[in-house]
């Protein structure tokens, strides 16, 4: 267990080879709670404030929602469309799928791909007498597949034009994912449709913020808080930020309607995975 203080980002926090990043940490008194609509403001004010100190520009956070914590229990309609290149379509329809960890999409060559925001997170708990917001990057020990929850017609120039010519189809997308969950090893999985806010907030119970107070106290940040943290509460708090991390984009991404696999591991992912099998091939439908 190691904690490490990046400069203009904050601490990174490890523990059994996995990680996050707390950026900022504030928590409420006694008593004292928020409002959705307060919740997002402040998550827009620290959001440009960290813009600030990346240097990765600001947004304009006029479209804003808080992100649910917990994905619906199955999809309306179990596909999945995938536009790509004719490389990419020859490794589909062999059954060859590869998971890209969530950084992959920071510094991707493909700008239509590229998200400078992909990780972060702002967390509201809500605890039984106070309530902690914290920001952080997350998302370390998951890879994701990126593929979209349909492929109107109407639309479908604008995806080709940012990711190629060919599209597919990917019946029984939940037993896929199964599948590709097992081959790889991940600890679980999940699928779920990315909602689109300029600022990535998501909210939720926990008697964490009474546990951060009685390590830290009141007042500024002790020497040992971000050790306790990560070798105590590390595993709680990547769940937490999750759904704001990984299944949460800003709004300018709005029209790839982006349906997510995510594969969840026991340590950091540290490059991409990649899993082949006829099994996966039978899901495969070329479109065009």
């Amino acid at each position: 267990m190691t904690v490490e203080f990046v400069k203009n980002v904050g601490f990174r926090l490890f523990n059994k080879g996995k990680s996050m990043i707390m950026e900022t940490a504030s928590v409420g008194r006694p008593g004292a709670t928020l409002t959705d609509k307060e919740i997002l403001q402040y998550g827009i004010a620290v959001s440009i404030y960290l813009d600030g100190a990346s240097g990765r520009g600001e947004l304009s956070y006029r479209s804003t929602r808080i992100t649910p914590a917990q994905a619906p229990h199955s999809l309306a309609d179990d596909v999945a469309f995938k536009f790509t290149d004719d490389d990419g379509l020859r490794y589909w329809v062999n059954g060859n799928i590869k998971l890209s960890p969530p950084s992959t999409y920071l510094t991707i060559e493909n700008q239509h791909a590229m998200d400078k925001r992909e990780g972060m997170a702002h967390v509201h708990l809500r605890g039984p007498e106070r309530f902690m917001t914290m920001s952080a990057t997350s998302g370390f020990n998951s890879a994701i597949i990126c593929t979209s929850s349909d492929a109107r017609k109407s639309e479908r120039s604008l995806r080709h034009q940012k990711f190629g010519s060919r599209l597919l189809k990917i019946n029984g997308v939940s037993e896929f994912a199964a599948k590709v969950a097992e081959m790889s090893g991940a600890e679980r999985y999940a699928v779920r449709d990315v909602v689109y806010s300029d600022v990535k907030v998501v909210t939720g119970d926990s008697d964490f913020p009474e546990k951060f107070a009685s390590i830290n106290g009141v007042g500024d940040l002790r020497d040992n808080t971000m050790e306790i943290i990560a070798h105590e509460h590390l595993d709680e708090l990547i769940v937490a930020s999750e759904a704001a991390a990984l299944f949460t984009k800003p709004i300018q991404y709005w029209l790839e309607r982006e349906r997510r696999l995510q594969f969840v591991f026991g340590a950091d992912v540290m490059g991409p995975i990649f899993c082949k099998d006829a099994t996966l091939a039978k899901h495969v439908e070329v479109v065009t």
